[in-house]
């Protein structure tokens, strides 16, 4: 496989040295937290990266609105010692894939009980990119693309002067999304779940995002299997053992959609390569494309790194001293 150079290669490059010089990457995270385990392994994995001191998360968000999903981020936040902004977006679709998010809401109790008001995610992001230096944030996305649609959209407020695709120009160095389905190992490409679950939000974002903004394809994650044995054998009060529990996980564990994502977001380009930027687009089915763009700053994660590395290294981050 040939990878072509670009402009957006060179300047990801200069980025990636510029985070590895910075003490750790501020991360705003807009998850779904509904139907598949997968985005509770992301949080856990994001959550240990800062504990490593190589992330500091500003605001965990979500882009559906229900009674119990603010709860349950902020319990899982709350499990790991890091009390950060929460926010659901108001007035989104409930998502109908609930599995476990209303049941952690009630095991792992936060700020946010059953049916209590969490504020909007708009404005949780908004303040949260208002408040960090140009150009220094990564947006991490692992759910539809309703949140950063709206945050297009947006309007001034007290947070900042600047209309939301200003400010997302402004303040967001890039943006990883785990989103959409492209040819990598030359599979069909149907689908994928977060595109479809709003495609008009999926088109807006491709179509007028103001800055550099990496896919990790349905093909990258579905490869890679993790927490099995930690589903198994992981502390019995863990609620990320407790997702994958509730889901039914086996001892071969789950696929890691969301995990890669994180992974990326924190550790851009030591594990995946990524093809030339351009443009992605997404049709009025779901399905997404990579089209060259003249000065494009979209892309998607090409493999690099042996995908049974990339499980033992998550494996090893979500369950640090596993068997000890």
């Amino acid at each position: 496989m040939r990878y072509l150079k670009s402009q957006f290669i060179v300047n990801h490059k200069k980025k990636k040295q510029l985070m590895k010089k910075s003490k750790s990457i501020p991360i705003v995270f807009d998850m779904d937290i509904a139907g598949d385990c997968s985005n509770v392994g992301a949080l856990a994995t994001m959550h240990r990266l800062c504990d490593n001191g190589e992330a500091r998360l500003l605001a965990v968000t979500a882009c559906y609105d229900a009674p119990f999903i603010g709860g349950c981020v902020d319990g899982i936040n709350a499990y790991y010692g890091h009390t950060v902004p929460v926010g659901i977006l108001h007035g989104a679709p409930a998502t109908e894939r609930v599995v476990f998010a209303e049941q952690l809401c009630r095991e792992y109790p936060g700020r946010y009980p059953m049916g209590a008001a969490v504020p909007d995610a708009v404005e949780v992001v908004r303040r949260a990119l208002a408040a960090e230096e140009d150009g220094s944030v990564t947006f991490l996305v692992v759910g539809c693309l309703a949140t950063a649609a709206a945050l297009l959209d947006s309007m001034p407020d007290d947070a900042s002067p600047l209309c939301g695709r200003d400010l997302a120009a402004v303040k967001i160095a890039r943006t990883v999304v785990m989103g959409g389905r492209f040819p990598t190992f030359g599979d069909p490409t149907p689908a994928e779940f977060n595109i479809r679950a709003n495609i008009r939000a999926a088109q807006h974002f491709t179509r007028e995002w103001p800055g550099d903004a990496i896919f990790s394809g349905f093909e990258i994650g579905w490869r890679i299997l993790t927490l099995g044995d930690f589903t198994l054998h992981g502390p019995r009060d863990n609620p990320a053992r407790r997702a994958y529990e509730l889901l039914g996980t086996t001892e071969k564990g789950r696929y890691s959609w969301d995990l890669t994502a994180a992974l990326e977001a924190v550790r851009p380009g030591a594990y995946f390569d990524l093809h030339e930027a351009g443009r992605i687009t997404v049709d009025d089915e779901g399905h997404t494309f990579w089209m060259p763009e003249e000065g494009g700053r979209q892309t998607y994660l090409l493999p690099k790194t042996p995908l049974d590395d990339i499980a033992a290294l998550l494996n090893a981050l979500v369950w640090p001293g596993e068997g000890k």
